[in-house]
């Protein structure tokens, strides 16, 4: 069933996938979990939701601070690098 002006739910999902898989570099010294996140949905123009419940459990605040240096990676392994302070 078309979503928004004739774009097929099929064609949506395939422009997000594309987006996802883009290559980024990303270089963050101390900055805010949530702050890393809103950069990511800017540059992917993809919503990311936080499983705030499974950071609660690990006892990690979107105000932890997070640094990383990655290049030339797209979002998707790039969502499970490790975390490091």
């Amino acid at each position: 069933m078309p979503h928004r002006a004739g774009i097929s739910e099929q064609a949506r999902i395939a422009e997000i996938e594309r987006r996802l898989t883009e290559p980024i570099n990303l270089d963050f010294k101390d900055t805010p979990l949530k702050q890393v996140i809103g950069y990511l949905q800017v540059i992917s123009n993809v919503n990311v939701i936080l499983d705030t419940a499974d950071l609660k459990d690990a006892s990690i605040s979107v105000d932890h601070p997070l640094s990383l240096h990655i290049e030339g990676v797209s979002i998707k392994p790039a969502r499970d690098a490790p975390h490091q302070t």
